[in-house]
């Protein structure tokens, strides 16, 4: 049985699927916080004093950076900003693709990630966003108020396009900071019929996936050039109804956390 070591995490992506690995593997896990002191000093103290023979590393910066230097950068995960922006920095650019060079194997999250990797990671993997099917359950009833989610991002704002469209179809939409702890993840989407999520990254961000497993409605990157017909669409509780079932059976067939931590026991194994 192998002795892996989790380094960091994102989006929760391996809190999610570390229940169903715990069996098969002997698992430790170093996390840190985004504090300068914890995410260096810190961070090299715990890689030192840990052992184990498999190291996994979430995100290609100074965590990998530091596994490769200090132990051996077995398994790399990429999941967005890493590479997408980070990789084209001169200061850190050079981190990021010396990690992807020399990690044995380097998986990424979302389909768009690998026309940045393949340069420096031709083989890396496509290991898809894990999501608890039975944490992220559909309402059980909805409100006469048809309402929308978006969370604020610092790199992308909400189109103006839409706040009109919500206007013009009385449907409430929240503006909100994604500040909630993620254990109230699932109720706080259960409260709302239609998820708005991210337009300028071709790929659906974790917290669409985990709104489609709750069984709501989207609008995504794919409705960015035919918002006024998506809204006009989105009216009807009919169709709203009807995709959240739709969306509820693609996440279960393609990002249930189960199926996503056999992939990686492959990887592991």
């Amino acid at each position: 049985m192998n002795n892996i070591v989790v380094v960091n995490d994102c989006a929760h992506y391996f809190e999610d699927i570390l229940p169903c690995l715990s069996e098969q593997f002997q698992i430790k896990t170093i996390t840190r916080s985004r504090s300068l002191l914890n995410k260096t000093f810190g961070l090299t103290h715990d890689i030192l004093k840990t052992k184990g023979s498999y190291f996994t590393v979430n995100y290609a910066l100074q965590d990998a950076w530091l596994v490769r230097k200090l132990k051996h950068l077995n398994l790399l995960f990429c999941h967005g900003s890493d590479v997408r922006t980070t990789m084209q920095s001169r200061v850190y650019g050079r981190i990021v693709k010396g990690n992807l060079k020399h990690a044995d194997q380097v998986a990424y999250t979302t389909p768009d990630l690998y026309e940045y990797i393949e340069l420096y990671a031709p083989d890396a993997e496509y290991v898809p966003v894990p999501v608890d099917s039975q944490r992220f359950t559909p309402a059980t009833q909805h409100s006469d108020t048809v309402n929308a989610l978006w969370f604020n991002k610092w790199y992308e704002q909400i189109p103006p396009e839409i706040i009109t469209l919500c206007r013009k179809h009385s449907i409430t939409l929240t503006l909100m900071h994604k500040t909630i702890p993620y254990r109230m993840m699932p109720d706080l989407l259960r409260s709302y019929q239609i998820f708005i999520d991210l337009f300028t990254i071709d790929s659906f961000s974790k917290t669409c996936i985990e709104a489609k497993s709750a069984g709501l409605a989207t609008v995504t990157y794919k409705d960015k050039n035919n918002l006024e017909n998506r809204f006009n669409e989105l009216v009807s509780q009919k169709t709203r109804t009807k995709e959240g079932i739709v969306n509820r059976k693609y996440v279960i067939k393609h990002h249930e956390r189960a199926l996503i931590a056999d992939k990686i026991a492959k990887l592991w194994s």
